[in-house]
Formats: C-alpha cells, structure tokens, sequence
C-alpha cells in the first residue's frame, strides 16, 4: 500500500544519500525519481558512482513483490555528463533530457541496470 511505499521510497533515498558525495545533488525528481548532479566527475566515475549506488539500495532487501526483474527493489538509472553552465539554462535543461532518454533506455532494456546516453 502506500504507507509501504513511502517507506520505501524513504530508506531509497536515504541509501541515496549516503552514496552521494558532500558536493553532490540530490533530489526527489518526481514520482518515484530521482536526479544526483554530480560536480566534477566524468563519464567513468560517473557509472562507477550509479553502480555503488545501485549496490547500496541492492542491500536493503526491500522486498517487491510484483517486479518481474527482481524480488527486492532494483534501480534503473540513466546518466549523461556535461559543463554546467549557469548562464545557459537550455543546455542544462538539455543534459536533464538525456539523462531522462538513458534512464528509460534502462528501463525498456531489462531493468536494474545503469546507462550512459552516449552509450546509446
């Protein structure tokens, strides 16, 4: 229901959390999505950073009952890597929208994996 939900989504994030750097970004970016801005980091450390996370919720053992991927909660993440520019707030909204095409190219490809959108 959804009082377990919540709590899912609670100790995600926590696990989220915990998984960040001091510098990093972390947000709730809608339903049951989230967005990490990672400063300084390029396209290696970047997926070495998803793979830790997803280990990290992988350890939870939050159960799932109705997942055809897994019987615990798994993470599908989409990445990309990009110059922030303050100034340009289109190319920005750009790097989201990648980030965004990558996250449902790991969703549509078999779940619980991480991809990088010039990977695709």
């Amino acid at each position: 229901g959804h009082k377990k939900g919540d709590e899912a989504l609670i100790a995600v994030a926590k696990a989220l959390k915990g998984s960040c750097r001091e510098n990093d970004f972390l947000a709730r970016f809608g339903g049951e999505e989230f967005i990490i801005v990672m400063k300084d980091t390029n396209k290696a450390e970047s997926i070495k950073m998803a793979e830790n996370i997803q280990a990290s919720v992988a350890s939870l053992s939050i159960p799932h009952k109705n997942s055809d991927v897994s019987s615990f909660i798994t993470l599908s993440m989409g990445i990309t890597t990009y110059s922030v520019n303050k100034e340009d707030s289109a190319n920005n909204e750009k790097a989201i929208i990648k980030a965004d095409k990558a996250l449902y190219y790991s969703k549509n490809n078999g779940r619980n994996q991480n991809t990088h959108f010039y990977d695709i």
